[in-house]
């Protein structure tokens, strides 16, 4: 269930990914009303469910608000395509982002094959993308309005700044790991949130402070555990 605005929404059994549009007037989110064996999914906008597949990727909202596109699969061993406004478009899918001015969408797999393209993420002003991408020859690396990053051997949870201008994600190197701002390398730790450490399945992305001249982040050194926080070098 979800509750909007203090309101009470419809029972699933399975909700997912709940994400609100740039404007905050509008919810999606994907749900299920089954649980076993194949459940069928759908996304929900503003309380109207739409059209049930077997699987659907994340949603993503137009920088204007008004136009919603995700990825889906009908059926088990299908190529998946774009669901665009309710329709369905055929398309080799990687990941998928709407243009600044939110009249059509970069399929961001049409850009360059690599070996494993993670879900791309858009600055607040709708002007930058940034995914992840994993090379066998080159290792992993971000990718930033099409310019290929430094590589390292891990590199994860690209964030932009509320004011869009710096972009922070993790990387690690022969087992050391430290967080990269606008291409430069921080300090270095044994471990930053969960990086470094098998026991971790899931991590929590650096933040940014609302004005954008601050990071935070936490990292181990040994044993001492610590909160990082870094000024951002203009």
């Amino acid at each position: 269930m979800i509750r909007k605005h203090n309101q009470e929404g419809k029972i699933y059994p399975s909700i997912i990914h709940p994400v609100f549009s740039p404007d905050s007037k509008h919810l999606a989110f994907i749900a299920s009303n089954k649980l076993t064996p194949s459940p069928g999914f759908f996304v929900v906008l503003d309380g109207s469910e739409k059209k049930t597949y077997y699987s659907i990727g994340r949603v993503v909202f137009s920088p204007d608000s008004q136009r919603l596109a995700y990825t889906a699969q009908a059926k088990p061993l299908e190529k998946e395509f774009i669901v665009l406004d309710d329709r369905e478009i055929p398309a080799m899918v990687a990941g998928i982002v709407f243009s600044p001015d939110s009249k059509r969408l970069i399929d961001i797999s049409s850009a360059e094959v690599y070996d494993k393209v993670g879900y791309p993420v858009s600055s607040p002003d709708g002007k930058h993308l940034a995914y992840r991408v994993e090379d066998t020859k080159r290792g992993e690396f971000i990718v930033l309005d099409g310019q290929k990053g430094n590589a390292y051997d891990l590199v994860a949870s690209p964030v932009f700044s509320p004011d869009s201008k710096h972009l922070v994600y993790i990387a690690g190197k022969q087992g050391k790991y430290f967080v990269v701002v606008d291409g430069r390398e921080g300090e270095v730790f044994d471990e930053i949130y969960g990086y470094g450490s098998p026991e971790y399945i899931q991590t929590t992305k650096p933040i940014f402070s609302e004005d954008s001249k601050y990071i935070g982040y936490g990292a181990r050194k040994g044993n001492e555990l610590w909160w990082v926080r870094d000024e951002i070098k203009e």
